[in-house]
């Protein structure tokens, strides 16, 4: 038996410790791309919504599917702007970028670079 309130420091100490946000990312890079997208599920599909809705309103919505905006998600860094965005895309990156996930994990030229192949029609 501990003396005192050994052991409710010792938890208090270990529970501090282990939420501590220092790993943050390493945990994301570590993760299952699925399980990923699976926790930040609501963040994509509001993006995607965002997305799907600018389309729609301008009778294009079968240029781009959710599965390529996904796979542009997941390996952002594949994309880069060719040349200066479009008015269109720099309203849409705006919202976008309002979502958190979105945000921390797409820079605005990959965007760029990404709605240049896929939303060339938003032009």
């Amino acid at each position: 038996m501990g003396q005192g309130d050994e052991y409710s420091r010792d938890a208090y100490q270990y529970e501090q410790i282990w939420n501590s946000d220092d790993d943050s990312d390493e945990f994301d890079s570590q993760i299952d791309p699925e399980d990923w997208q699976a926790i930040y599920s609501e963040d994509l599909l509001d993006a995607w919504m965002i997305i799907y809705e600018e389309l729609f309103k301008n009778y294009i919505s079968h240029v781009v599917k959710y599965s390529q905006f996904m796979e542009f998600v997941m390996e952002p860094w594949k994309w880069r702007a060719q040349t200066d965005s479009a008015p269109a895309h720099r309203l849409l990156w705006e919202q976008l970028s309002r979502i958190e996930t979105i945000h921390e994990r797409i820079q605005e030229e990959q965007f760029h670079g990404w709605a240049q192949e896929y939303l060339r029609a938003l032009t």
